[in-house]
């Protein structure tokens, strides 16, 4: 098995990002349990800036997939686009890469297309990641 490039690292990471994501809001709204009791001012302002911590993560990872989601755009040929948004949740924040086998029923394709429009994405990213570092 070959090693991932950097397009197929970065594009794995969105669905991961996407699921600390969703953990880190949960965590920043709930930063203790429902008591009813009343809290020192010094709680308080702890709590606060450990939400604030949290929002920074979340803002830093939304921005990393913000970019990810801008590289894609940047292919030229939509399908492969589509192919690449579907595969890896682009288009609704998934919390996880969705399967092969459901990917060409809705574009209407064979597998075998699916895989090269894939590849063909992927290449195209490496090529734009490789000349951002250029």
């Amino acid at each position: 098995m070959t090693e991932p490039t950097k397009a197929e690292i970065m594009l794995d990471s969105v669905t991961k990002s996407n699921r600390l994501i969703n953990y880190l809001r949960f965590c920043k709204e709930h930063p203790i349990p429902p008591l009813r009791l009343d809290l020192l001012s010094s709680t308080k302002a702890s709590i606060k800036a450990y939400q604030n911590e949290v929002q920074t993560f979340i803002d830093r990872l939304t921005a990393q997939n913000e970019k990810v989601v801008s590289l894609v755009k940047q292919i030229p040929d939509g399908e492969v686009q589509l192919v690449l948004q579907l595969r890896y949740g682009l288009l609704d924040n998934a919390l996880k890469k969705m399967p092969w086998l459901d990917i060409p029923p809705l574009m209407n394709y064979e597998m075998d297309t699916i895989y090269r429009r894939h590849r063909k994405g992927i290449d195209y990213l490496n090529t734009l990641l490789e000349s951002e570092v250029a």
